[in-house]
This record gives C-alpha cells, sequence and structure tokens, in this order.
C-alpha cells in the first residue's frame, strides 16, 4: 500500500506529512483503524507534530473508508 495525504489542513511541522505517509507504507488494505491510529499518533509523538485542521483519528477513519 503507498499513501499520499493532502487537504485543508497543516502540520507542524511540515515534513511531519511525509513521515506520517511512510508509516503507512505497506499496511494490508484490512488493517484495523487502532494500527493506522497507532502508526499516525507514533509519527507524531516522535516527531512533535501540531495539527491544525485535522486530527489522527479524521487521518485514520478516512484510510479506513478508503480501503473498504
Amino acid at each position: 500500500l503507498s499513501v499520499r495525504i493532502s487537504g485543508d489542513f497543516f502540520l507542524h511541522p511540515e515534513e511531519a506529512i511525509e513521515h506520517i505517509e511512510e508509516a503507512l507504507v505497506g499496511l494490508s488494505k484490512t488493517a484495523a483503524r487502532e494500527e493506522i491510529l497507532t502508526r499516525i499518533i507514533n509519527v507524531a509523538a516522535i516527531n512533535k507534530v501540531t495539527m491544525i485542521g485535522v486530527t489522527a483519528e479524521a487521518i485514520a477513519d478516512l484510510l479506513v473508508e478508503v480501503l473498504r
């Protein structure tokens, strides 16, 4: 699975979106929401990410919806 996340939101630092995308590469199309969310949260914590206009939960929910 390759992932590209875009939309009307901001992440600081800006390169954090690339780190989140990289963390999601290789996920199964049947990956559980919790696994997706954990990967996003871990990357956000490691990179001290501030999300404006989006949440880790919203990204995980959208990915689950798109993958199904």
